[in-house]
């Protein structure tokens, strides 16, 4: 009798979990539409999209967003900043929350020259924000003016020891910037190293001008270095990660423990978020499934601890949508940060070729245990921010 009894418990706490899974994932919301609602979340996703080509974010000072523009070329010989309001961008990206072709105004918005420059002001009182003045002059000499002072830097003597000469062609990127400190990241494109990259230096430089340093960058002496702390007291400009100011963002997705003195190491099938806080795991190579987004700092402690959770229904997708499809599909992280991530999903047909595909934005800002899959075609190319 107990061991029926003891049968009749078990069924029923099945039962009642089958019932339980079965209405959370009855709750999961899928739209045929963008969100038709401003949010915090949506900002930083118009924002990557708007800006993250063509600038670099330096800070950000009440309402108003700082960026240098970014340069690609050693023709360009002088930083120039840009900035734009909080209700700026607001009503720029307004038309897509309305539309009922999302595509097409999301497209315009990305590639319309007027309309971004617009919405780009152009920064001319450096002063204001604490900005330098940065120009590379003949001979490789940077002529840089601060409201503490004026310097030129003769660089090819300063980095002599690396190879650097005055006829070498340099793209200078200012890469932060804060009262104290100016960091420029400088690639060397006629010296190419071993690997076949160019030679990239970091530049410090205090903002009064009485101090700078150089070190390489993405290689093990720059690795070394930092772990010697060395360069601690410069560090301070980079945005930090967490609240009590461990980790720090460095140069390309470089993560930094000040208090140890180490460099975070991402597996190579994970993904940093744009800004260094979030890590998307197994982010690189994803299948359908359960998802996991972690803090910087619960990834660096190695727990399991998740920021977002969610489960990508791949055949349930492909339901919604009226794929004929094999049930699979690529998967691709176009964007994701705190509650948010936009996915490319392109499925294989039954037999051959392809079946479709859609852009997938997944919102858990209201609810984490209840997701909202917005399902609408951006023309986001797999992999990549690229507008196709």
């Amino acid at each position: 009798m107990r061991y029926f009894y003891l049968c009749f418990i078990v069924m029923n706490c099945l039962l009642l979990m089958s019932c339980e899974k079965g209405d959370r994932e009855s709750e999961i919301q899928y739209i045929h539409a963008f969100p038709r609602e401003d949010s915090p979340a949506l900002t930083g996703f118009m924002d990557y999209f708007l800006f993250h080509d063509s600038g670099i974010f330096l800070f950000k000072e009440d309402k108003t967003t700082i960026y240098a523009v970014r340069s690609l070329s050693s023709d360009k010989k002088e930083i120039n900043y840009y900035a734009y309001e909080d209700m700026q961008i607001k009503e720029y990206y307004k038309p897509i929350l309305r539309t009922d072709n999302a595509r097409e105004t999301f497209y315009e918005l990305i590639i319309e020259e007027n309309g971004m420059n617009e919405l780009k002001r152009n920064v001319n009182k450096y002063r204001q924000y604490d900005l330098p003045f940065i120009e590379l002059l003949e001979n490789n000499q940077l002529k840089v003016e601060t409201n503490k002072g004026k310097k030129l830097i003769d660089l090819p003597h300063l980095m002599k020891e690396y190879g650097v000469t005055g006829s070498d062609r340099l793209i200078i990127n200012l890469k932060a910037v804060d009262k104290q400190t100016i960091v420029l990241a400088i690639q060397d494109t006629s010296i190419k190293l071993e690997n076949g990259a160019s030679l990239h230096l970091g530049l410090f430089v205090k903002q009064d001008l009485s101090d700078l340093a150089v070190m390489t960058l993405y290689d093990l002496k720059f690795r070394k270095i930092l772990e010697t702390g060395r360069m601690n007291d410069y560090l301070d400009v980079f945005p930090k990660l967490d609240e009590k100011g461990k980790y720090f963002y460095l140069f390309e997705h470089t993560i930094f423990d000040i208090k140890t003195n180490k460099i975070i190491e991402i597996s190579n099938d994970d993904l940093i978020s744009s800004d260094g806080k979030y890590v998307y795991i197994n982010g690189k190579d994803l299948s359908g499934g359960n998802q996991k987004i972690q803090t910087i700092e619960n990834y660096a402690k190695k727990n399991n601890v998740y920021e977002m959770r969610f489960s990508l229904d791949l055949s349930e997708i492909a339901k919604k949508l009226d794929l004929s499809t094999n049930g699979n599909a690529s998967i691709d992280i176009n964007y994701f940060n705190k509650n948010y991530a936009v996915l490319r999903l392109d499925y294989t047909g039954k037999f051959v070729g392809t079946a479709g595909g859609t852009n997938v934005i997944v919102d858990l800002q209201k609810d984490e245990n209840n997701p909202i899959f917005y399902l609408v075609d951006l023309d986001i190319l797999g992999g990549s921010r690229t507008i196709r």
